[in-house]
């Protein structure tokens, strides 16, 4: 029977054979830009979708339907919202990541956050869906500028 190099044998040391990921300071910077980023993004969208809940059931305190309603409309706005600019800008965001360093884009998708959350902490504060709808889009597009998810790990750290 004919070996091929894609048959699969034995491994007799197996830590010869673990990944072994980059040891450097920008892996390190990226991995934890990464987790903080998905972090806030998760987080914003489900406090988010609470206060939705919130502001609809106040805007209609005396219809639980109607509310329901508006709640699930505002459920459904965040997530296309939300979900959208990742699939509409991915081509775009991800051929600049693989054009200029990942680390000036991951600094500059940080800090546009930041007037973001404030224009959603006062969409919070005012209860206005509109603004918080506003906020979760826009954090959606400047994370879809973000290189953690359209550029491979692997390239020149």
């Amino acid at each position: 029977m004919d070996v091929s190099p894609m048959t699969l044998r034995p491994v007799t040391n197996p830590t010869t054979n673990l990944i072994s990921l980059p040891n450097s300071r920008g892996f390190g910077g990226h991995l934890t830009a990464c987790i903080v980023g998905a972090g806030i993004d998760n987080l914003f969208r489900q406090v988010a979708l609470f206060l939705f809940t919130a502001v609809a059931f106040t805007q209609f305190p005396n219809d639980q339907e109607m509310a329901k309603q508006q709640s699930a409309a505002y459920g459904a706005w965040a997530l296309i919202l939300f979900s959208l600019p990742f699939v509409l800008l991915a081509p775009l965001a991800g051929s600049l990541g693989d054009r200029y360093p990942k680390h000036h884009i991951i600094r500059a998708a940080r800090i546009v956050d930041v007037p973001i959350a404030v224009l959603g902490i006062w969409g919070f504060a005012i209860s206005s869906p509109t603004l918080m709808l506003s906020a979760l889009a826009l954090l959606a597009i400047a994370s879809s500028f973000s290189p953690r998810p359209n550029s491979p790990l692997s390239l020149n750290w």
